[in-house]
């Protein structure tokens, strides 16, 4: 039996010794902790370069969607700026709406 808190073994009990608790292993010296450690390095480090591959071709794949879509981007404010598009044109516009005029509704229908 332990003794409580404050009291002190009776001698009827037998005394504690070293060989009743259990002493730590002496490290190693093989190094095997090292060999793990050195293992779980280089499993972080293969996942982390795996992961890495990963998205970075998914990046690559985003990129070239986006240049194709910049080669098939029509920039109208750059046009804009150089002198119009062409079939932009506001006079044709303007003279081609001179054929039409507004009428109002009649009520006899």
């Amino acid at each position: 039996m332990t003794p409580r808190h404050g009291e002190k073994p009776s001698s009827s009990h037998h005394s504690s010794t070293s060989n009743d608790f259990a002493t730590p292993a002496p490290p190693d010296s093989s190094g095997g902790s090292t060999i793990r450690r050195h293992t779980q390095d280089k499993e972080k480090h293969d996942k982390r370069k795996k992961k890495k591959q990963f998205y970075s071709k998914i990046k690559r794949e985003e990129d070239e969607q986006m240049a194709e879509l910049a080669r098939k981007y029509r920039d109208r404010a750059k046009e804009r700026r150089d002198g119009g598009a062409p079939e932009n044109k506001s006079e044709d516009l303007i003279s081609a709406q001179g054929a039409y005029r507004a009428v109002a509704p009649d009520f006899r229908a």
